[in-house]
């Protein structure tokens, strides 16, 4: 384009604005073009406007009274406190910025600015705001940023690594419960269920300190006993998941999705409960508490097997059966894993996102606080000693699996190397299981040295 063509372009651009100041000015004479513009460029004239698909449960956490508000079009939800709920009932389309400001400090004594700011920058981020301009920074990355090499690479890898197979899950498990699902939280089934974990459980430990049974082999085959604890894993978690999803249609809520998933790079199966956050926390902490019970009983009801027909030639199977079912209890039920028990302590001491909360206070509050010997309150002293146990159990972790693979694991892997068919299962679970896992540490560990130097160099800048 030429000079004298942009002169032109820009003239006519702004002999549209002058026209349309005009037009506003015939109707509203004290306006001029700069006041017309300002107005349309003022944030403090914007006038929010919630959605109308919102479900809201008021709530009580440690005593406070939280709101849950729930976008049924999009299933994004969001936790408020009373003042940002008081906001979030004056944004009808009809109040701009200044007069919630002004309604939050008549009602306060204090200006909401902070508190405003992160409240609309939340509802926009998760749906709960009418869109009525384009977004455009949006449009841009879309545009341009998007087609960038080192973007398709980190999608391409997020297909790979972090894929899933969704189905519609609430239709689903809504079916199971109308066609019996029930039963399993019937008074009778429930009473079972008790006895028959307080009679497999000691029986399982019995069965395993007495070692009849070969945990790693079938038929005498370390390639058969791999594959068939692989099986055997994947219907133990199929039933857990269904645990979880069973009783949320117990308690009368919806499922978000359910289906397959790469976690790590290893497949594993899931079901979104995030509804249950509209539940009490008694129901919370029950729908967590679910996926474990079912392998407890599933580990109990195989171990009972056992007792019952010790030589039967299903009892190998059955204590392998059994042990994955107990296993599932012990790591699902450990707090410091962000597995079902961790959850349910989330839920019990009412803290949402513990884990993070108490490494960010270990990283440096805590240090600060000591050397001032400053007293801690209630969430600092828990921050403190999840963060610490958390830490313990992980470097426990590296320990155990090194001891467990000069105990049982490297004998077993030098037999499986040992032949043909033990090469191909090996070479298939690394593969599988291995690579993806790999790989998906190698950009954990990468994003966070990258993140790292990034906030060393702005701090040599400024």
């Amino acid at each position: 384009m030429s000079e004298e063509e942009r002169e032109k372009t820009q003239q006519g651009l702004w002999a549209k604005l002058e026209k349309r100041a005009k037009e506003a000015q015939a109707q509203q004479p004290a306006q001029d073009l700069w006041t017309t513009l300002r107005e349309r460029l003022d944030f403090s004239k914007f006038k929010p406007k919630g959605v109308s698909t919102v479900e809201i449960s008021k709530q009580q956490f440690r005593g406070e009274e939280r709101f849950i508000l729930h976008n049924t079009k999009t299933d994004t939800y969001l936790q408020l406190d009373p003042r940002g709920f008081f906001l979030w009932n004056l944004m009808d389309g009809r109040h701009s910025i200044t007069d919630l400001a002004i309604a939050y400090l008549n009602k306060y004594g204090s200006p909401p600015f902070e508190q405003l700011s992160s409240l609309l920058t939340q509802l926009k981020s998760n749906g709960f705001l009418e869109e009525k301009t384009p977004d455009l920074y949006g449009l841009i990355w879309n545009r341009f940023g998007a087609k960038s090499f080192r973007s398709q690479l980190v999608r391409m890898w997020k297909k790979v690594s972090q894929a899933q197979i969704s189905i519609d899950a609430d239709r689903y498990f809504d079916w199971i419960y109308r066609h019996g699902g029930w039963l399993f939280f019937s008074p009778p089934a429930m009473i079972l269920f008790i006895i028959l974990s307080v009679v497999g459980v000691p029986l399982f430990i019995w069965e395993f300190i007495g070692g009849d049974y070969p945990l790693f082999q079938t038929a005498g085959s370390y390639g058969l006993g791999i594959l068939t604890l692989i099986l055997l894993n994947m219907v133990i978690t199929f039933i857990h998941e269904h645990g979880h999803g069973l009783t949320v249609k117990f308690y009368g809520r919806k499922i978000i999705s359910g289906g397959i998933m790469l976690y790590w790079g290893n497949p594993c199966m899931f079901v979104d409960t995030t509804d249950m956050w509209l539940g009490t926390r008694k129901q919370r902490i029950a729908v967590s508490w679910a996926g474990p019970y079912a392998g407890l009983i599933i580990g109990s009801v195989c171990a009972v097997l056992i007792a019952l027909f010790p030589s039967s030639a299903m009892a190998p199977l059955l204590f392998q059966a059994a042990f994955l079912g107990m296993l599932n209890v012990l790591m699902n039920m450990n707090p410091l894993l962000e597995w079902d028990g961790y959850y349910i302590l989330v839920n019990y001491l009412e803290i949402p996102g513990l884990r993070a909360k108490s490494f960010e206070f270990i990283k440096g509050p805590l240090w600060q606080k000591l050397s001032r010997r400053e007293k801690f309150n209630r969430e600092e002293k828990i921050f403190t000693a999840f963060g610490i146990m958390a830490a313990i159990w992980a470097v426990v972790a590296i320990l155990l699996l090194v001891e467990l693979w000069h105990s049982n694991f490297q004998m077993m892997f030098n037999l499986l190397w040992s032949n043909w068919m033990g090469k191909v299962i090996l070479t298939l679970i690394g593969l599988i299981i291995l690579i993806p896992l790999v790989g998906s540490m190698s950009v954990k560990i990468w994003s966070g040295v990258r993140d790292a130097w990034n906030a060393i160099r702005k701090r040599k800048q400024c």
